[in-house]
């Protein structure tokens, strides 16, 4: 995971290496997004996500920034179940 945004609708929306995944909580469930789904790429750079007043959310990639709507960010199928196998806080 490279940035971690936690949503106004009580989710949290990662960039990684592989896209942007949001992890609902309420429903206990992971939906991933990359280029096929509009975004410019799969690949997120550490650190570059930004959330503005109204929600909206910016994340930045290789080929240049994504803004998400997170109302509209959603999939019809959620990927299988999440699992933390660890968490580190800070920029190291």
């Amino acid at each position: 995971m490279d940035s971690l945004l936690i949503g106004d609708l009580g989710d949290v929306r990662m960039a990684t290496r592989d896209g942007l995944s949001r992890f609902n909580l309420a429903a206990d469930s992971i939906y991933v997004f990359d280029g096929e789904d509009g975004l410019q790429g799969r690949w997120f750079y550490r650190g570059a996500a930004w959330k503005d007043k109204e929600g909206l959310t910016y994340f930045g990639g290789a080929i240049g920034v994504n803004k998400v709507d997170p109302e509209l960010l959603e999939k019809a199928e959620p990927v299988s179940r999440p699992v933390l196998l660890g968490f580190k806080l800070g920029c190291v």
